[in-house]
């Protein structure tokens, strides 16, 4: 960052918060409480430095300073945003209603997707002040060819790892939110015996010694867990896989999806992940809802039904996340900022 802002950059410290407090990692819990920071000079230190464009991320954390300054000094806002109707369920009335009146000091939003899109629309933003595309992945250790650690023979890592021919692969954090459970339940009456695959998981968490009972209790064997991954390695692992599996129950966007894609991997995508409808299409992929059984064992066995398929659907799923870009989200930004000071200058 300093070598791209260099002697442009503002530092502060002192934050401190009005309400909520640190817990444990996002992604372990659903979204409950409000957590306000308030970082003494914040508001002062945007205003002398006289920008032409305000952009923020999200309505709350320190998004509080270019709301009042677009309000008392009507300097144009843009805000990036990633919640969906589903992840923000459980916003309650004094969220909802704060957010609606946000809105209108907010010139642009930028958000994730259709689903994103779908519960700005609810708050009462109008799609003329929504534009699509704001998360991507750094993906740019991620091709095979950048891959560093793996041996020429894949197989032979596979092997070396207890792992079968085909390989399903998860990554994350083995926390309730991700649908491990639900994950282990549905693998284990419809694949847990299929001897030419195998359920790589990546990642640890509080739930590997309730998900190591439930395997203990079957008789499946193609369960291989990792246990905690320094991030370096991860693309190593993760290009293992034949084919990636997102269980979660709740995720804005979640950017093991994009790497996945960018790895040439099919994908087995929760209908509570925010990034399906751009990212995952039936030439790539699956949807399903992992609270629903039936619907989940179901689509593991339609997976497996097309394995002979995964290598060209890997392909699309490169097509499709090559257009998910640090360039792209900068032009959109870019874009917005023209046209809000170029309305405003008329």
């Amino acid at each position: 960052m300093d070598n791209v802002l260099v002697d442009r950059a503002i530092a502060l410290s002192g934050e401190w918060r009005l309400t909520g407090k640190k817990k444990q990692p996002l992604s372990d819990v659903k979204k409950q409480s409000i957590r306000i920071p308030f970082q003494p000079g914040l508001v002062r230190a945007i205003k002398e430095s006289k920008p032409d464009v305000m952009i923020s991320d999200g309505f709350f954390q320190w998004t509080y300073a270019p709301l009042w300054l677009r309000m008392i000094h009507k300097i144009p806002h843009i805000m990036c945003y990633e919640g969906t109707v589903h992840t923000e369920k459980n916003a309650g009335k004094i969220k909802t209603i704060y957010r609606k009146l946000a809105k209108n000091a907010i010139d642009e939003i930028v958000c994730n997707g259709s689903l994103s899109r779908a519960y700005l629309n609810k708050l009462g933003v109008s799609n003329s002040h929504i534009t699509d595309g704001n998360m991507i992945a750094d993906l740019s250790a991620n091709s095979l060819e950048e891959v560093s650690g793996l041996p020429l023979d894949k197989p032979t890592k596979k092997s070396n790892l207890g792992l079968n021919q085909y390989v399903y692969v998860y990554l994350g954090r083995l926390v309730p939110i991700k649908g491990i459970q639900e994950m282990i339940n549905a693998w284990i009456p419809t694949m847990g015996l299929v001897k030419e695959a195998s359920l790589l998981i990546l990642g640890d968490g509080p739930e590997r010694p309730i998900v190591d009972k439930i395997i203990e209790r079957s008789s499946c064997k193609n369960i291989v867990f990792t246990g905690e991954l320094d991030y370096s390695v991860v693309p190593d692992f993760l290009s293992l896989g034949d084919i990636f599996l997102m269980p979660t129950l709740q995720d804005n966007w979640s950017l093991v999806i994009p790497e996945a894609m960018s790895l040439g991997l099919p994908i087995l995508c929760s209908n509570y992940n925010g990034c399906w409808p751009e990212l995952v299409k039936k030439e790539n992929g699956w949807v399903f809802d992992p609270l629903d059984s039936e619907s989940f064992k179901l689509t593991l066995l339609s997976s497996w039904e097309k394995k002979d398929s995964w290598q060209e659907m890997g392909k699309v799923s490169e097509a499709i996340i090559a257009t998910y870009t640090p360039s792209s989200v900068a032009k959109n930004i870019i874009s917005l900022s023209k046209k809000i000071t170029y309305n405003r200058a008329k």
